[in-house]
């Protein structure tokens, strides 16, 4: 029977053969902390790293996935059987807690598609638990060249109010579909994370896709429903262990599981001489006793000034490991006497900034300050999510494709790339400021002990 579903999946290959898959995708994410201090760069960089091996080499990893000794007789059998679901098979390959959950028949096809003026958007299924979805869809189109073509919005929208309910608008950038022209399909993903248990109706949502087609916008609004899995309760292990970085204390609270993804929970200690900084966690790696591997996200976020909860997309959930070790890699932190800059708008000079600094080149005019960063923003990043002055009033920088909020004061700022590979950074002196300081959140600075490791039991869990 094997056999005769490997034979099935060799026929299915050579279709997906005759597809041309895109190089890149703008796969959107969901910000559960900075939201309202985003700026086009920053999504840019970040989707970039997290999504480009999925999206890059789906042809190729279909091929392989099929023709692989480790294709489980239970995989093959539902990729086999289920409509749609070989489009989804090179999006999911390497992240172990889906191809799981398809096994489990968490996987649920939806196959409906709209097309408008040439374009065709299908949603090809989801996989839904009680604290994430992941959505999957493909974009066609016989007659337009999908490089030509751009995201407007990505929305997933219900009927009632929904854990799952995510917007993600792009203002004054052009994103395009795809990098590589002549390009005329791709299959692509999206996973949606919620704080919280979902106990609310399956149906009623849809999925809203803008896509720029020359001076128009072509409006997907594909309905959905999916069916609720019982028995997918989220599994919490109790850790509280805490790890020396360097002198820095950090608390594993505690990790909890989903079929799509988990979950770590970690404090450190306020009497800590550094500041944990954004992302400070994405190098996290779970090993089992068997070695299997789980990888944190791109982009870990906290809640709260020490407290964070950082993002593992792939999940041991339906694999039940009994010992694990938690191997942090190296940790973006800085000093915290050294995680901001200080400048002194009247002087046009910087009164304090990081040691080693990688800021030069100040200058102030017509209200408007500017200085080069020397950092490629494609290897390295730096970002500033607010600003203060020397009265301790709080502006947000208002970037160009970040969200607005009537509440909240903004200066308006900007990053431009220099052609030496360096950036420059541009922004509104808030009025009446003498001095200003400028939080650093992102910066290039990292704590790294390969040895630094925590050993958990999960059998007495």
């Amino acid at each position: 029977m094997f056999e005769e579903e490997k034979q099935k999946l060799e026929k299915r290959k050579n279709v997906i053969n005759q597809v041309e898959i895109p190089l890149d995708k703008l796969q959107m994410s969901v910000r559960n902390g900075f939201e309202k201090a985003k700026q086009e760069k920053t999504r840019k960089r970040m989707i970039a790293k997290r999504s480009i091996l999925s999206i890059a080499m789906v042809a190729i990893l279909f091929i392989a996935f099929v023709t692989s000794v480790n294709v489980s007789p239970a995989f093959a059998s539902k990729v086999s059987a289920i409509p749609g679901l070989d489009r989804v098979v090179a999006l999911i390959q390497n992240d172990k807690g889906l191809v799981a959950a398809v096994e489990h028949d968490i996987y649920q096809p939806v196959n409906v598609s709209q097309t408008e003026h040439g374009i065709t958007v299908t949603l090809d299924g989801v996989i839904v638990d009680e604290k994430g979805m992941v959505i999957f869809y493909t974009v066609e189109s016989k007659e337009k060249d999908l490089s030509e073509l751009g995201y407007k919005y990505w929305r997933v929208k219900s009927n009632k109010r929904s854990p799952y309910e995510y917007s993600m608008e792009i203002r004054n950038s052009f994103y395009p579909l795809a990098t590589e022209k002549g390009l005329k399909a791709f299959s692509s993903s999206h996973r949606i994370e919620s704080r919280y248990k979902s106990s609310l109706p399956s149906e009623g949502h849809r999925l809203e896709i803008g896509i720029i087609n020359g001076d128009k916008i072509e409006n997907f609004k594909i309905p959905f429903s999916y069916e609720k899995i019982n028995n997918l309760e989220s599994k919490t292990f109790t850790v509280n262990k805490e790890v020396e970085i360097e002198g820095q204390i950090i608390e594993l609270k505690f990790i909890v599981v989903d079929p799509t993804g988990m979950k770590l929970f970690l404090e450190a200690k306020p009497s800590n001489t550094k500041k944990f900084l954004y992302g400070a966690f994405n190098n996290i790696r779970l090993v089992d006793e068997k070695g299997r591997e789980w990888s944190t996200h791109a982009d870990s976020y906290y809640w709260e000034q020490n407290k964070f909860t950082v993002s593992v997309p792939d999940s041991f959930y339906f694999y039940s490991p009994k010992k694990l070790t938690i191997n942090f890699g190296k940790v973006a932190a800085i000093d915290k006497d050294e995680a901001y800059l200080l400048i002194d708008t009247n002087l046009s000079k910087f009164i304090k900034q990081p040691k080693d600094s990688i800021f030069s080149d100040l200058k102030i005019e017509n209200n408007q300050v500017s200085f080069v960063i020397d950092v490629d923003r494609n290897k390295e990043f730096v970002y500033f999510p607010k600003i203060t002055n020397e009265r301790e009033e709080e502006y947000t920088f208002k970037y160009d494709d970040s969200p607005y909020y009537p509440s909240t004061q903004y200066v308006t700022s900007s990053f431009t790339d220099l052609p030496d590979g360096k950036t420059k950074f541009e922004f509104q002196i808030p009025p009446n400021s003498k001095q200003v300081r400028l939080v650093l959140d992102y910066y290039p600075s990292w704590i790294e002990d390969e040895n630094v490791k925590i050993e958990i039991d999960l059998q007495d869990k």
